[in-house]
């Protein structure tokens, strides 16, 4: 080991939401593109600049997503005439807001109960996403999608937290091992240790008005960011 010689490039780090979407930045995905349906016009174009390693990134359908600028998903959209609404207005007000992360703290932490039905594995679960849920298990524990029965329970808050599958594949694999029913439930302490937060967001803000607050144009824009995160099963970064 004494024989190694190691240099270290330091890299100028990507520290906001600007930053990551600017020309020079560093591209997260540089791979290819594949498109489930509907791919858009530029896609050989765009991939004619991938780095060719092998690897691809799948995208179901056209969201506006741009991974040469680090864009994931992106909409656009307006009503009336903008820029007549702007000439118009006596007063024009622009702001950029700022939030942080943030734990959305259910009333009910993250709980699962399973248990098999014959040849069935029932779920029980306190969950957003019953559907992703029985789909993502199914391929988990190698069984068809329709011996899989999701019974969604009145669900104690979630407010987009319970769209993850943090408990389920795990009470679903032991009880298709063990063949007994399975009981978990995160301790709060637990959900804030395993449950990851919700990102960070970014508004920026544009209102016209007329002396006497008569609104004549209103312009939004809120980038939210996303750190690479590794999602269950998938076994990659995304």
């Amino acid at each position: 080991m004494k024989l190694i010689d190691v240099e270290y490039e330091v890299l100028k780090p990507v520290m906001s939401i600007d930053e990551a979407m600017a020309e020079d930045a560093p591209v997260v995905h540089d791979e290819p593109v594949v498109y489930v349906a509907g791919a858009p016009d530029t896609l050989e174009d765009d991939n004619s600049h991938a780095a060719q390693r092998g690897e691809h990134m799948i995208i179901n359908f056209p969201i506006g997503s741009r991974p040469r600028k680090n864009i994931a998903a992106s909409i656009h959209g307006h009503i009336g005439d903008m820029d007549k609404g702007f000439a118009d207005a006596d007063v024009i007000i622009e702001r950029t807001y700022n939030s942080t992360q943030a734990q959305q703290c259910p009333t009910e932490t993250h709980i699962c109960f399973t248990r098999m039905d014959g040849d069935r594995l029932v779920i029980h679960a306190s969950t957003q996403v019953p559907w992703h849920l029985r789909r993502q298990v199914a391929r988990l524990v190698g069984m068809k999608q329709h011996k899989v029965h999701v019974i969604k329970e009145r669900v104690g808050g979630g407010f987009g937290s319970k769209q993850d599958i943090l408990l389920e594949e795990v009470c679903a694999w032991a009880t298709c091992v063990t063949g007994r029913p399975v009981l978990f439930r995160y301790t709060r302490e637990e959900e804030f240790i395993a449950k990851h937060l919700s990102s960070r967001r970014e508004s920026h803000r544009q209102t016209g008005s007329e002396k006497r607050w008569s609104p004549d144009g209103s312009e939004d824009g809120f980038p939210r960011q996303h750190w690479p995160l590794r999602q269950p099963l998938t076994h990659r970064t995304v």
